[in-house]
């Protein structure tokens, strides 16, 4: 079979464990199956199969397109515990006012140490923890929280969940919550799903996102988190991203100036271990594919 990936890192593994049963072709063309997390009408061709995103995350997939012309469709989720780890180290930094204790200590300011005026932080225990999206990541944000809290909420979508707490809206799971982890995949029916009516809801409440940036309306993020509705903010996902290393910032508004707002470069599955996982993974679901078993494939319908 001829598949198409531009990641070198990809391309090597296949040379090494597939090279007599896959051949790497320069065009995408001409392949049967393709590694990437692009794929829209441009980008077909009648000879494609198979589509394996090496990530999580399929909103720059055309699902109806792969309908449509019957491509099976393969997602990475082995790094979702990294997201997940790095969606609680964006909390606690927030809560822990680990970066203005920094900054104040690079000036030798102690945070009024010695005085009855002490600057504090906020601990996570005993917290009411919401998750919006409770897939593979939102669990994993369950698990890493259970030391500290017993209380976890997500909503209703007419699942057995066993182990956690379900509200009928997205509007009481805010108003349930002290926390609001936001995990869910970027859909039309996500997009700027938290709005400022939902925003208003979550008076004094804190925001961690490590979905998509566009699931919350940045119009009324910025607003709330400077007329004090909100305490913080904390975020991996952003709604501009540069081109070629440009200097960009990461919202139409000043969201990066503010002090009750923690940010990260969409880095969360970046860590020093993950893109080997995620290269076995996809190596896994090669042979999978060289086997014609399909048990893993997703499944289309459920996507849209």
């Amino acid at each position: 079979m001829k598949i198409y990936v531009r990641d070198t890192s990809y391309q090597t593994m296949i040379q090494e464990k597939f090279q007599n049963k896959l051949q790497l072709v320069e065009r995408k063309e001409a392949a049967e199956i393709l590694i990437t997390g692009n794929y829209q009408q441009t980008d077909h061709h009648p000879n494609h199969k198979i589509v394996i995103i090496p990530y999580t995350g399929h909103d720059n997939i055309d699902i109806d397109l792969l309908k449509k012309h019957n491509i099976k469709l393969f997602n990475t989720t082995v790094h979702s515990k990294y997201v997940a780890e790095k969606a609680v180290h964006l909390m606690q930094a927030l809560l822990g006012n680990t970066i203005d204790y920094h900054r104040r200590m690079q000036q030798g300011d102690w945070s009024n140490r010695n005085s009855k005026d002490r600057i504090s932080w906020v601990t996570t225990f005993d917290k009411k923890i919401g998750i919006f999206g409770y897939g593979r990541i939102g669990q994993w944000i369950q698990t890493l929280l259970r030391p500290y809290t017993n209380a976890f909420y997500t909503l209703d979508r007419g699942k057995d969940y066993p182990n956690i707490e379900t509200v009928p809206t997205l509007q009481d799971l805010v108003k349930t919550s002290d926390i609001l982890f936001v995990a869910t995949p970027h859909t039309p029916e996500t997009e700027n799903a938290i709005d400022d009516s939902i925003l208003q809801s979550f008076s004094n409440g804190v925001i961690v996102n490590v979905a998509r940036g566009k699931i919350i309306d940045q119009n009324a993020l910025y607003k709330r988190l400077t007329d004090g509705t909100l305490r913080g903010f904390a975020s991996d996902v952003w709604y501009n991203y540069p081109k070629n290393n440009s200097i960009t910032f990461p919202s139409d508004l000043p969201i990066h100036t503010l002090e009750n707002v923690v940010m990260s470069p969409h880095c969360a599955a970046l860590t020093d271990t993950a893109k080997e996982e995620m290269i076995a993974k996809v190596a896994d679901h090669l042979n999978h594919i060289l086997d014609h078993n399909f048990n893993e494939v997703l499944d289309l319908k459920r996507l849209k």
